[in-house]
């Protein structure tokens, strides 16, 4: 599996940095995290995950679902056929099912989105997205040695801070329009899949 190590040795070759003389690892991992977060505010990775209930209880709480971007829909109780979605209001670190009748105790499943995984131990992030990641981390590469270069005495050769800033600008523009296209691509299908009901932050469990 990729795993941060590997896409920051590919952002190296793509910056013409394999000797590391321009950016050390930290700024290179910190760039390829920020392009991933971006990236996983318009295409974030879906998941389910079941959660238990208390008895009585409308209250479901969310600690459990680490990088929680948001909460897509409830299912409960999980025997119905079709699959029965609850409405339900967001709470901080909580939600509460809008049910006619309180839990009682069965786990509930929820549908969720989260930030990209992408550590040393590897990624979320498939081939085509983290071509994207890369694009974008370039990108914040080349704006950080932009404004590191600015005070810097120059002797006139290609390495400029002007250089530098318009390579930041290309590559960022290029990175925003390919997250933005996916963004709205992810839309798209969304509304295809959501049902019939009152509750904006409801939509129907993808497959």
């Amino acid at each position: 599996m990729t795993t941060i190590v590997d896409l920051r040795a590919m952002l190296r070759v793509e910056l013409s940095d394999s000797s590391a003389l321009r950016w050390a690892d930290a700024d290179l991992d910190r760039h390829l995290l920020r392009a991933a977060r971006e990236l996983s505010l318009a295409l974030p990775m879906r998941r389910r995950t079941e959660l238990p209930t208390t008895s009585g209880d409308r209250v479901l709480a969310l600690a459990s679902l680490a990088d929680l971007l948001r909460v897509a829909a409830v299912e409960y109780p999980l025997a119905a056929e079709p699959p029965e979605l609850v409405r339900f209001q967001r709470r901080a670190g909580e939600l509460l099912l809008l049910t006619d009748e309180p839990p009682t105790g069965d786990p509930a499943a929820v549908y969720w989105d989260a930030l990209h995984q992408l550590d040393a131990s590897g990624t979320t992030l498939d081939a085509a997205q983290q071509e994207v990641v890369l694009l974008g981390a370039a990108g914040y590469a080349a704006q950080q040695l932009a404004l590191a270069s600015t005070d810097r005495v120059n002797l006139g050769g290609s390495d400029t801070p002007q250089r530098f800033a318009a390579e930041a600008e290309r590559r960022l523009a290029a990175f925003r329009r390919l997250v933005l296209a996916l963004g709205r691509r992810r839309v798209g299908v969304r509304r295809l899949q959501r049902p019939a009901l009152a509750e904006a932050e409801v939509t129907a469990p993808w497959s």
